[in-house]
């Protein structure tokens, strides 16, 4: 008897690292659209005001699990309300990809003179922290470096909006 016992523990053990490998590796989403970074789990390259229907209208979601979109504050985004930089597409078992969309650095779903404000503070002193969402949201040029190309890139749009 503790044999067998012994032996369905391993096997519930074995089922639930082979169940955990499993999620830690699945795409959950995909887009020919947006540039989805699955080892850290960011969707980027979204242009400015974007609706949430849009978004889902641009990607396939892999996951019979349901998700939505939530804003910074942990509210949930009806489909009609623009995305911003740092919402989350969160997944109902916790997986989420983190939001970034184009020339939106400050997360207020608007590409304004704030946002071109941060981007020259940026260039200017290079050692300035920014998080991760918001330097995807620079790098317009995607060479993965914030300079003045960036701001170049930036400037054009805002006149030309």
């Amino acid at each position: 008897m503790k044999k067998l016992t012994i032996c369905i523990i391993m096997i519930l053990f074995i089922i639930i690292i082979c169940r955990n490998a499993y999620a830690a590796n699945t795409n959950y989403a995909t887009s020919d659209r947006y540039i989805i970074n699955e080892d850290y789990r960011y969707i980027y390259q979204i242009d400015s005001n974007t609706p949430v229907t849009n978004f889902y209208s641009n990607i396939v979601v892999h996951s019979s699990i349901s998700n939505h979109i939530y804003d910074t504050s942990g509210n949930k985004k009806a489909d009609s309300q623009t995305l911003a930089t740092g919402d989350l597409l969160m997944f109902k078992n916790r997986e989420k990809y983190t939001i970034s969309v184009s020339k939106d650095l400050n997360g207020d779903g608007n590409v304004s003179i704030s946002d071109m404000a941060l981007l020259q503070s940026k260039v200017l002193n290079p050692l300035l922290e920014m998080s991760i969402e918001s330097f995807l949201a620079a790098d317009a040029n995607l060479d993965d470096k914030i300079t003045v190309s960036d701001i170049a890139f930036m400037q054009n749009y805002i006149l030309n909006k």
